[in-house]
């Protein structure tokens, strides 16, 4: 099931409107494996989790659409999907943890030990950290649970969980920031406008690159966003 979302993701970008097309997956973690690394980072993986990693171990995807018949403030379409594997998500690019990324020394006390149990597995951000992360649980659970990570900005509880997102992906074409579309962001506050335009952008623009009608999807969540 997994595996034929993917096929069908990658398949979906070979598009002759798209540019720069970039697609990288990583070997699958073997089902025992699981074992090593839930001994070596004292946790316990869900088994939901367990199923994307062991269809493929990190997947790298990036896209352009150039039109001139996009009006708008922005140069052009782009999509970015960056699932980390499961080492990286676990203690970061460095080995400490997303210390100075998800959570940092000045980071408040009430925030501190939550922060520090966000695992980001899907680092879309490409000019500030901005990620879709895995809840690990107090007893060290790592849960299918998402939420909506933005620098200097309230995570925000995703409506979906691990496997329904890799569904979304084949869906979105991991057009940017189309996860703003699964919470329950108020896009009638004038503190989010600049979300708001995007996800205008991105309905407005879907149709342009791609034909399955799916912009219809993402208008019916956008009007319930701008409702609150």
């Amino acid at each position: 099931m997994i595996k034929d979302k993917l096929i069908s993701l990658c398949r979906s970008l070979e598009s002759e409107k798209l540019e720069e097309v970039y697609i990288d997956i990583g070997n699958p973690i073997k089902g025992y494996q699981f074992s090593d690394f839930e001994y070596e980072y004292a946790v316990t993986v869900h088994d939901k989790v367990k199923s994307i990693y062991t269809v493929f171990n990190g997947l790298r995807i990036k896209w352009q659409f150039h039109s001139k018949n996009i009006e708008t403030k922005f140069d052009y379409l782009e999509g970015n999907i960056q699932l980390l594997n499961f080492r990286d998500m676990m203690i970061g690019y460095d080995g400490r943890a997303w210390k100075n990324e998800i959570w940092s020394d000045k980071t408040e006390e009430t925030e501190l030990k939550f922060f520090q149990r966000l695992k980001p597995f899907d680092y879309f951000g490409t000019d500030t950290v901005r990620c879709v992360c895995l809840e690990m649980t107090e007893d060290r659970i790592l849960t299918p649970d998402l939420w909506l990570f933005n620098l200097g900005h309230v995570p925000l509880r995703m409506e979906i969980q691990i496997d329904e997102y890799i569904g979304l992906l084949e869906k979105t074409k991991g057009i940017w920031g189309w996860q703003y579309f699964y919470t329950k962001i108020d896009l009638s506050d004038k503190k989010n406008s600049a979300i708001r335009e995007n996800c205008e952008f991105i309905i407005n623009s879907y149709p342009k690159v791609f034909d399955d009608k799916f912009e219809n999807e993402l208008e019916s969540l956008f009007q319930k966003l701008v409702s609150y």
